[in-house]
């Protein structure tokens, strides 16, 4: 097992290796190109990383200790799955019909401003009266998105609250009944190795969605007006 900041940042730090890698080759290729005198004139190729998603599945020890004690007192549902789940369940209805990053980027933030609605549940799930609530309040936010633009319905879809407010209800209650959801922290033990991940149970193995963009680095140099030159690192 590792601490879940020491396996993020070995990923991170391979990304960063790999990118080394492929730039040592670029010079040798670059080598080649030099000596050709038809090859000489043509663009050298270089690999860059636009952005590296990866989907990283883990399992982690619920029952240690310390800074990184997970604290079953917490509210009794997952609340970043209750997220997932109604972006999943209302993009049928608006723009093109599929979860995109603009469209969680935008229904996300509206979840969240009334999620606290729904308080921290009991322990057979929420109650009734408080998921109405939140779907009545989820419904005035998807309203407000439409008026101002942000939002806007599929084509051949009329906005429906009674179908839509449906559909918050059955996802905020089957959510609630699923129980609370896993948290992690920087001092979580976590299991990354595929031959000991297949002895935890499917429901057991927490998944994380890592997104990596490439912010390169650049050395230039820098002449003074008095003809000393000094060399700084600057964003690319």
């Amino acid at each position: 097992m590792a601490k879940l900041e020491e396996y993020l940042g070995g990923i991170v730090e391979s990304l960063s290796q790999a990118r080394l890698i492929s730039d040592l080759r670029t010079v040798e290729v670059a080598k080649l190109y030099a000596q050709n005198e038809l090859m000489r004139t043509m663009s050298i190729p270089r690999m860059r990383f636009s952005a590296v998603e990866l989907d990283i599945p883990l399992a982690f020890d619920r029952s240690q200790k310390g800074n990184g004690e997970i604290d079953d007192d917490r509210p009794r549902f997952d609340t970043a799955l209750l997220e997932d789940k109604l972006v999943d369940g209302l993009a049928e209805n608006f723009g093109s019909g599929n979860v995109t990053a603009t469209f969680a980027g935008i229904l996300k933030p509206a979840i969240r401003r009334q999620i606290g609605e729904l308080g921290a549940g009991a322990a057979d799930g929420l109650a009734p009266e408080r998921v109405r609530r939140f779907a009545k309040l989820m419904i005035r936010e998807i309203e407000g998105l439409l008026k101002s633009g942000r939002l806007r319905m599929r084509e051949g879809r009329r906005f429906d609250a009674g179908s839509i407010g449906e559909a918050i209800t059955t996802i905020t209650t089957e959510v609630a009944a699923a129980g609370p959801g896993k948290q992690l922290s920087e001092e979580t033990e976590v299991v990354f190795e595929v031959s000991r991940l297949r002895e935890y149970r499917p429901e057991d193995i927490t998944r994380i969605r890592l997104v990596v963009d490439e912010d390169s680095m650049e050395w230039h140099q820098i002449e003074q007006s008095d003809g000393s030159v000094t060399h700084r690192l600057l964003p690319e």
